[in-house]
């Protein structure tokens, strides 16, 4: 198989400023835990870019997936002592 080398015409080089503002962008969309409010808001964010960047036929498609769902939990250092603030995380196991 041979592959055509050649600079397309209509290629423009990304700059480490645009390449620095893509990815703040992404990230500024916050938690993207499959499932989360984050995950909506960093898809369509993808889809705008990609359809802002001129691809063709750009569009979400939906997927089976296992998701993480946060279960109650506390922390209690000695017996009859407070309650302390916890958290699980994503991916450790519980």
């Amino acid at each position: 198989m041979r592959h055509d080398h050649r600079i397309r015409e209509d290629y423009v080089p990304l700059s480490q400023g645009d390449i620095r503002d893509t990815l703040l962008g992404f990230c500024n969309v916050g938690n993207r835990f499959v499932g989360s409010a984050g995950e909506k808001a960093a898809r369509e964010w993808l889809l705008q870019e990609f359809t802002a960047a001129g691809l063709a036929r750009v569009r979400a498609e939906s997927f089976d997936v296992l998701a993480y769902e946060p279960a109650a939990s506390s922390c209690t250092v000695v017996p009859g002592g407070p309650d302390l603030p916890t958290a699980g995380f994503q991916f450790t196991a519980a």
